[in-house]
């Protein structure tokens, strides 16, 4: 298949879900071939041919409604800026000293000019096209970048694999993969955790408005599962200090943090931390992770919750949607 027929065939799955509301993420007309070679020059990278042709038939989208499962698909425009804006920061040393925790064949950079963010989600976090990767990576290879913590996940091993997955085409797992008639036409009533036919390990899932028993219920799940190997999150999205995204993620024991943007907030979440003896491995300007590897189910749920009361003023009833996903997909 060629890179046109694999992005013509993606684009249809896609399109047929889409929100008939044009202003509520609807497609923008085609880039230019002179604006994804004006992108290439400034960045200074060549793009693979498969994102190019994607790019052909839709520049992005327009509206504040996200696409790409909770990403943003950006323009060629907004490419370059969010590029610039990060590329900036980072030569201005605002990253200087942080450390990474980068899954295999990613660089250990907090950021890396030679990345392409194509997707945001929660404000600082980016879906990019990795054209520097390490020695074990694929060049042209998807990664997931936290701006603010220090998380690198390889999310596919090239934006073909990923665009196809996330489309509905290929039928293996990943972080968004599946998701596309979830989050576009509404969940299907039998993607609750309660539902027997898809307790314990199997294909991620979704649960939108979750109650507390469906989040207890995911906790039980995400342990199970990672008894059965791999690595896996949960990711909590809510909206806080105007943010909507995935403010928590939990992954058997990991606590990863961020947007705790108000030093309140901040210092009650540590204080829930210490309180419990979950030791902080890393803390930043407004993030922070931290581990105990014993922790089983119940307990990880029981921290959650008073992680969500104590640092964001928020509750089970304020969650958006929980999602399960593995890491390094």
């Amino acid at each position: 298949m060629t890179p046109e027929e694999l992005a013509r065939e993606c684009w249809d799955a896609i399109e047929e879900l889409l929100p008939a509301d044009p202003d509520d993420g609807g497609l923008r007309p085609p880039a230019t071939r002179e604006d994804l070679a004006a992108l290439e020059g400034t960045l200074g990278v060549d793009l693979p041919p498969a994102f190019v042709e994607f790019y052909r038939i839709h520049d992005g989208q327009t509206g504040s409604r996200p696409i790409l499962g909770r990403y943003e698909l950006l323009p060629v425009e907004r490419i370059e800026d969010e590029w610039r804006t990060t590329t900036d920061l980072h030569e201005a040393g605002e990253f200087d000293g942080g450390r990474t925790d980068s899954d295999p064949g990613i660089r250990d950079d907090w950021w890396n000019d030679r990345w392409v963010p194509f997707g945001v989600g929660g404000g600082d976090r980016l879906l990019c096209l990795d054209l520097a990767p390490a020695p074990e990576g694929h060049r042209g290879q998807v990664v997931a970048v936290e701006r603010e913590a220090p998380t690198r996940e390889l999310e596919a091993e090239s934006f073909e694999r990923w665009i196809r997955r996330y489309a509905g085409l290929d039928v293996e797992p990943s972080t968004d993969a599946g998701q596309l008639h979830s989050t576009l036409a509404g969940a299907p009533e039998d993607d609750g955790v309660a539902d027997e036919d898809r307790a314990g390990p199997g294909p991620p899932v979704a649960v939108e408005d979750p109650s507390p028993d469906d989040l207890r219920d995911c906790f039980e799940r995400h342990h199970e599962r990672a008894r059965q190997g791999g690595r896996w999150w949960l990711e909590l999205r809510f909206e806080f200090a105007g943010e909507v995204g995935a403010h928590v993620r939990y992954g058997t024991g990991l606590f990863d943090l961020s947007g705790l943007v108000d030093g309140r907030a901040f210092g009650r979440t540590r204080a829930v931390l210490d309180d419990d003896g979950i030791p902080v491995l890393e803390q930043e300007r407004t993030a922070m992770t931290a581990n105990d590897p014993e922790m089983d189910a119940d307990r990880g749920y029981r921290v959650t919750r008073r992680i969500l009361e104590n640092g964001y003023d928020a509750d089970v009833d304020d969650l958006l949607e929980v999602r399960e996903r593995e890491r390094g997909r």
